[in-house]
Order: structure tokens, then sequence, then C-alpha cells
């Protein structure tokens, strides 16, 4: 709006801390209903306004003034407080996708009647432990491409209220006949995650991960496609996957310590650009792309992980502690 001004550090902070405290509260609440945002903004503005000042302060003509703007700038409201950082840690706009189309042929029988992110993992199904961190994280659109034995996930899952999230799934079994591979299954979901999102496997057990919100916005700031957290090599698959340079790219060969992909990092969705929905394709292939342009990032994660993938490995993680 022509005219409009932020305010500025001094000399209004009263009226500064019950705008931030009031936009934050709403717009924060609903960073994903974007048709939410507007109301929002309107009513912070009208909070605003009635917030009492601190007994040391008096606003004066100016400050009134620009008081009386914000009231009629809802848009100008929601333009300055999303380009503020985050404060709380807790909220992001993120979607996150996990993936859960696989057939799990190594765990047979176990899989032949449940999915395996729906086998039980010290008391509950191994998908939860991720809905659960991604809830903590904030994250509140997630989205869930299935294809085996599908129709269990959103008898046994829902709508995702309880950990108060939405839940999405992306049917590769109804709309093309059988899981489409990492790549494949990523890029049909692309339509429902945005721009830039978490991807995670919903067959390894990482219980201490927390899809931070400060990670997120350090890949969004970066020229990166991909970010993948890494771990020490387990003894099924010793010769790992990328090394980890200084500048903290993933490189296919080089000095130090080769390391494993843990099935959880980020991604935009430009990586994915020109896939058609339907097609079948391994996630290697992209990420090897990425890797020959310095576009893919990487970290050590030092945390418990777990590659479920064996009746073994599941029954270890259910032995009494």
């Amino acid at each position: 709006m022509p005219g409009f001004e932020v305010p500025g550090e001094s000399p209004r902070p009263a009226f500064e801390t019950a705008v931030e405290r009031c936009i934050g509260f709403h717009l924060e609440r609903m960073a994903t209903e974007e048709n939410e945002l507007l109301p929002a903004a309107r009513r912070c503005s009208s909070e605003a306004d009635r917030a009492e000042p601190d007994a040391a302060y008096r606003p004066g003509a100016e400050e009134q003034s620009v008081m009386r703007r914000w009231r009629r700038a809802p848009c100008a409201v929601r333009r300055w407080r999303c380009r503020q950082p985050i404060d709380s840690g807790r909220m992001t706009t993120l979607k996150a996708l996990i993936l859960a189309a696989g057939r799990g042929e190594r765990l047979r029988p176990l899989t032949d009647h449940a999915p395996k992110p729906l086998l039980q993992v010290r008391g509950r199904p191994l998908i939860e432990w991720h809905l659960e961190a991604l809830a903590r994280a904030g994250v509140r659109d997630v989205v869930i491409n299935t294809a085996w034995l599908e129709e269990q996930f959103p008898a046994a899952l829902g709508d995702g209220s309880r950990w108060g999230q939405r839940l999405h799934y992306s049917t590769e079994g109804r709309d093309h006949g059988g899981a489409l591979e990492t790549a494949g299954g990523i890029a049909k979901a692309v339509p429902l995650l945005g721009d830039l999102f978490w991807v995670v496997s919903g067959d390894v057990f990482l219980p201490g991960f927390a899809f931070e919100a400060d990670a997120a916005r350090r890949f969004e700031r970066s020229a990166r496609d991909a970010h993948l957290w890494m771990v020490r090599n387990a003894p099924h698959h010793p010769g790992g996957d990328f090394h980890v340079d200084p500048q903290g790219l993933l490189r296919d060969t080089g000095p130090g310590e080769r390391l494993t992909w843990a099935s959880v990092g980020l991604f935009r969705s430009a990586m994915f650009e020109g896939i058609p929905p339907g097609t079948r394709l391994p996630l290697r292939p992209l990420l090897d792309k990425a890797i020959n342009q310095g576009r893919l990032g990487g970290e050590l994660w030092p945390g418990e992980w777990t590659d479920v993938g064996t009746a073994e490995r599941l029954a270890s993680l259910n032995l009494p502690v």
C-alpha cells in the first residue's frame, strides 16, 4: 500500500511488541493455511490496536498514524511478517514426503499382510515415529506415497489429526499398478509438496532426528538441489554411498570415510522436473547428476539409525531394553 511504513526499532517498542506478538500467534499458527492468512492479518491489526502500551510509553501523532495505516494494510502485514525469521523454532511451512510404497520382500512373510512402514517398532507402527517427529518440528502437511497394500495406510493413520497434521496419500498402486521407485514416487508427489520439502523413507528408524527448521532455512538459502543426512556404514552395507567433502558437498570418490545415506533429506522440486507422472525411476541417477554439478550437500547424522530391511533387524529393535 502506498505510504505504508514498517515500524522501526525505536521509538515504538510497545507498538512493535504488540504487533509482533499477535502476528506471530496468528500467522505462524496457520502458516500452511494460505486462505486464512489475510483474515489472520486483519485480526492481528485490530488486536495490536487494542494492546495496552507500556507505562512509560505513549504513542504520539506519528505513531498513531502508523497504527492507522497498519490497520488498513493487512496485505502489508502479511508481506512484512513472512519475511521475518520464525523465532519459535517449531513452526515451518515445509511439507514432507514419507516413502512407503515398497513391497518389503526381505521382510516376508511379515509384509505379506502389512506394509513395512506399518510394522510395529517399540510398541507403535514404524511410520508413526516419523509422523511424531515431523509434528514436533511443526510440519503440518505430510504426503505418504503408497503402493503395496496401500488401503491399509488411511485405515491405520486416518487423516493425521491425532498428530495435528494433514495426511495426503499419493497412490501409486491405484494409479499406476505398482511402486514407481524413489525418484518416480517423488516426482508423482511433487504437486502435493511445493518447491522445497523433506523426504524420509518409511522403513528406517531414526528416533532422534528432529527435522530442524534451521536446517531447512540453511538449505533454502543454498544453491543445492538436495541435502542428505549420512550415517556410518552398517555391517550389511560396508561400502557406503558417498563421501562428504570439506565444503559439505557429497562426492562419489574422495579421501576420508565413505558414508551411507540415512534415507532422509531435503529436496527441491526442480530436481524432478521433466519426469512424467507414472515414470518408474530410481533416485541414484539424479543424485549422481547433482554430484557432478556440485549441487548435492550432506552431513553426518550421529544418532541412532537402523535400516529395517530384514526380520532380524526388526526383531533387534523390539528386544527388551
